[in-house]
């Protein structure tokens, strides 16, 4: 009987080793592997060339909020997250009218400090990190392109573009850059090393502010953007390959694993997902989503399962994160904020598929939703003041990072 009770034990605990996850662990999609980006937490705006906003570390526990200390830090700073969670500032100094890169720990201390830019008269825009180990810098009043050494503040080549940058720098898998610049808004790719590609000049492509101008498809072939009217399926070598009509703000497109994309369109009101060759998979209507409209202000995250989150108010004017499957289904609408609130960052998806926002009512506060829609927790500050920027960031050791800015001056929310 002994031995026979081992070996049931034995099948009950790899039965138990062989189950199925739970939904909320149900990971269909992975983060691609894209080899000129970082090996680092967060090395471009929304995480990825996919722009999923999706981490693969967790979230914090909600124990306490810091200030991180700073030098000099002005007027719309933008961050990436280096290794070894190194936080790499992009910022422009008023006193000075110079953009200034800086690199720090977590804890405040300065690594080095370098002036990219003279004469910037524009806010600051994210820079990108790659995985040669340079940092590339939007020098957006300049229409500079500017390569600088992560290990050392050198700068390893500047190339003018001319006119104004409209938006970050993404890369394709090689390590192409790609950036909208110019008075004409020319979408410009750059090699490496700083030699123009190619440049497409469209007036009415979609200005992306401090965002990457494109997403990629899992494969690297193909880029997506949007113009005022349409939005572009591109090859790598500018060739155009499918356009659909739709008005994108900021370029805020998500594409999941098979190369589905899905976006807000502002021309017909709908929240989109067309296949990788430009055929409508669905459309759901503010209506159908019991929404008043979409934020289009606050980008949208994608988990590990494919599901969809937005922001928007709903039809009784209260703000809302809504959930959406892949395949088109409303799975839920989170109403926790009894009201209308001001949403100051992005939306961010950790491991756990938990999902986090930063908003104001008015207290400065970070809400953590469950994949069931359920409120995980939230953590709230009465002396933190802040104004909408938009990142939200997430360290390898579980702690949220978020610019925040006070009026000329910026610093840093940690929350652990």
């Amino acid at each position: 009987m002994k031995t026979k009770s081992i070996i049931i034990s034995i099948i009950i605990m790899l039965t138990w080793s062989c189950q199925e996850p739970s939904d909320s662990t149900v990971y269909s999609e992975i983060n691609i592997e894209w080899p000129s980006l970082a090996d680092s937490p967060w090395p471009i705006m929304h995480h990825d060339a996919q722009k999923t906003s999706r981490s693969p570390y967790r979230g914090p526990s909600f124990e306490s909020i810091e200030m991180v200390p700073s030098e000099a830090l002005e007027k719309n700073a933008s961050i990436i997250i280096g290794s070894n969670n190194t936080i790499i500032f992009t910022h422009t100094n008023i006193s000075t009218s110079q953009t200034i890169l800086e690199k720090h720990t977590l804890d405040g201390t300065i690594i080095w400090s370098a002036v990219v830019e003279e004469d910037a008269n524009k806010n600051s825009y994210t820079s990108t990190l790659s995985s040669s180990g340079s940092i590339y810098v939007p020098g957006g009043a300049s229409g500079t392109v500017i390569s600088v050494d992560e290990g050392s503040g050198v700068i390893n080549w500047s190339t003018p573009l001319g006119g104004n940058l409209h938006s970050g720098i993404s890369l394709d898998k090689d390590g192409n850059l790609y950036v909208l610049f110019g008075d004409d808004n020319s979408l410009g790719s750059l090699d490496p090393s700083g030699e123009m590609r190619w440049q497409i000049v469209d007036k009415n492509l979609y200005v992306a502010l401090d965002r990457p101008p494109v997403t990629f498809s899992p494969d690297g072939n193909q880029l997506f953007c949007s113009s005022l009217d349409s939005l572009y399926c591109f090859s790598t070598n500018s060739q155009l390959l499918w356009s659909y009509p739709a008005r994108i703000p900021y370029n805020r497109i998500i594409v999941n694993n098979i190369g589905d994309l899905f976006f807000y369109n502002e021309s017909d009101s709908t929240l989109t997902c067309l296949s990788s060759n430009g055929n409508i998979v669905w459309r759901l209507t503010n209506t159908e989503l019991n929404l008043f409209r979409i934020e289009e202000y606050t980008a949208p995250a994608m988990d590990y399962s494919g599901n969809l989150y937005f922001v928007g108010l709903n039809t009784d004017i209260e703000t809302v994160v809504v959930s959406i499957s892949s395949d088109g289904a409303l799975r839920w609408s989170w109403n926790g904020f009894n009201g209308p609130v001001e949403a100051i960052s992005d939306l961010l998806c950790d491991a756990d598929n938990v999902i986090y926002l930063a908003y104001k009512d008015p207290d400065f506060r970070v809400a953590a939703i469950n994949y069931d829609g359920i409120l995980k927790s939230e953590i709230r500050s009465e002396s933190i003041t802040t104004r909408p920027h938009g990142g939200i960031f997430l360290t390898s050791t579980n702690e949220i990072i978020l610019p925040n800015i006070q009026s000329a001056t910026t610093t840093l929310i940690k929350i652990r």
